[in-house]
């Protein structure tokens, strides 16, 4: 047995788990690095604190988790199987290690914050297969996240005053297992239940609520996609929208649900969430441009252009962006033995390559998924010209009109799939659902929002409903769905819709 201090209700050793961290930062060196030089992790504190200008706001440090397991596999199960535990540990000497390297006042030095990523393959879990024995661990969800609640303030320090006449005695309280207790009794009068929460001198964080579903090539044959709850804090607020295809880590955790909340009694099914510690998300190299970087380019008149090799910069990209460019490059460059250019006949080939020919009905949803470019006017009064392109397939049944839709989705990096029959007006905007968590009614995202600056691919047009019809009016002239339901309206960009009819 490990001597030292035990882990509440665990058989692991905090100082086992202190000199376990050290011995990672100080000595982790990738495959082929010489071992006179600085350790990996040791480098990128330096950056992180070089980049962060105000040292009292901390710093967020990721650290990959199959680093930990190359270096020890036992530090990297305590980490698994004890996230809550273990993770203040990282985070406590991670900031005495910045102490002793920057050699800091403690008080001019802020908390850091470790974010571990790219889990090992058993920490990843499907939505559908996760059971009781998974709580309080550390895993790794893939899913589309569906809804974004609003910023929500999180109370994390309490300032009370005594309102009792001459005493204004005041009192800091913490948060404690998710619960601040007000005081009851002030120690300067005497006076009980006479305090009151002052709001100005509290401190708060940042919390946004997330609704992840399963991926469509998860789901089995005749079920129904799962839905997991992610709770983000601090910087990972805002870093999605839905529609997105992520990679959360956190910890699965499980909350007690009062049925009536003045009543201490809870439920007996406890409600799960995911404690998210890092969200990952697809390369955003390969999305499109933000609509208000075209507005802006556009009303300057000015578009960057390829001899400049903005997209090889390396202050503007990170390495593996530049080699994925460098490689576009390259293939943009092949030409034949006429001279020609021979990129788009292979993207032609690449495309649903298992359906024969129909090369010109490849050609059209190529231009689609790519989309155009916005077109600057001279005079800024008169609009621009849109780049989104709609189009319309039409022919005889069973000539892979479907299946170039489904090829069609599935490669764009915002993708949705729906068919004429079944959507509704609600299914392609936004329906009204009550949130659990808060009771206020919120709007679910729909197939068009979804696919926003992506791809939407609609099937059976022709058998759709003259309402839901009505709805694509708006949203393929104008690029927005405004939504107006139990006094909510908030409108949405929305890119591009592909329609096959027979």
């Amino acid at each position: 047995m490990d001597e030292g201090n035990f882990l509440y209700g665990t058989d692991v050793s905090e100082a086992r788990v202190v000199s376990d961290f050290h011995s990672f930062i100080r000595n982790f060196r990738e495959a082929g690095t010489p071992r006179e030089e600085r350790s990996l992790y040791l480098q990128m504190l330096d950056k992180a604190w070089e980049t962060e200008q105000d040292h009292r706001r901390g710093i967020k440090f990721p650290i990959k988790g199959s680093h930990i397991f190359e270096h020890s596999e036992r530090l990297y199960n305590n980490l698994t199987s004890f996230p809550t535990e273990v993770i203040p540990i990282f985070d406590r000497e991670l900031w005495n290690i910045s102490m002793r390297e920057l050699t800091d006042e403690p008080e001019d030095l802020g908390n850091c914050q470790v974010q571990v990523y790219e889990l090992l393959e058993k920490e990843h879990k499907i939505m559908r297969s996760m059971n009781p024995s998974d709580i309080e661990h550390l895993i790794s969800l893939k899913g589309i996240v569906i809804r974004c609640s609003d910023l929500m303030p999180d109370m994390m320090k309490a300032l009370f005053r005594c309102s009792a006449e001459g005493c204004n005695h005041e009192v800091e309280v913490h948060l404690n297992h998710w619960n601040i207790e007000e005081p009851k009794r002030c120690e300067a009068c005497g006076a009980s239940h006479s305090f009151e929460i002052i709001h100005n001198d509290c401190t708060f964080a940042d919390r946004q609520i997330l609704k992840l579903q399963e991926t469509p090539e998860l789901v089995p044959e005749g079920e129904t996609p799962q839905n997991v709850v992610v709770m983000c804090f601090d910087n990972l607020v805002d870093q999605v929208r839905p529609g997105d295809r992520v990679e959360i880590t956190g910890i699965y955790k499980a909350a007690p649900h009062r049925p009536v909340p003045r009543l201490q009694m809870c439920n007996s099914v406890y409600r799960t969430y995911l404690d998210a510690i890092t969200i990952a998300s697809e390369s955003k190299t390969r999305m499109d441009a933000p609509s208000d970087e075209v507005d802006m380019i556009g009303s300057q008149g000015e578009f960057p252009k390829l001899s400049q090799n903005l997209d090889l910069d390396p202050e503007r990209n990170t390495e593996e962006e530049i080699m994925y460019n460098k490689k576009v490059r390259e293939l943009a460059a092949e030409r034949d033995a006429e001279g020609k250019q021979t990129i788009f006949d292979k993207l032609v080939k690449s495309f649903a390559p298992s359906i024969f020919e129909e090369d010109e009905v490849k050609k059209g949803l190529l231009s689609q998924v790519f989309g155009g470019t916005s077109k600057p006017q001279s005079n800024s009064s008169s609009g621009r010209c849109r780049p989104e392109i709609h189009s319309l397939l039409c022919g005889d049944p069973s000539t892979a009109k479907s299946q170039l839709l489904q090829f069609s989705y599935k490669i764009a990096p915002r993708g949705v799939y729906t068919s004429g029959k079944g959507s509704s007006a609600v299914g392609l905007t936004a329906t009204i659902n009550k949130d659990p968590v808060t009771n206020d009614l919120v709007l679910e995202s729909g197939a068009l929002v979804l696919s926003d600056r992506g791809l939407c691919c609609i099937d059976e047009f022709d058998k759709m409903d003259e309402n839901a019809r009505a709805i694509l009016h708006e949203a393929m002239e104008q690029q927005t769905v405004s939504v107006a339901k139990a006094g909510i309206e908030r409108p949405a960009r929305w890119r591009v819709a592909i329609c096959r009819i027979e």
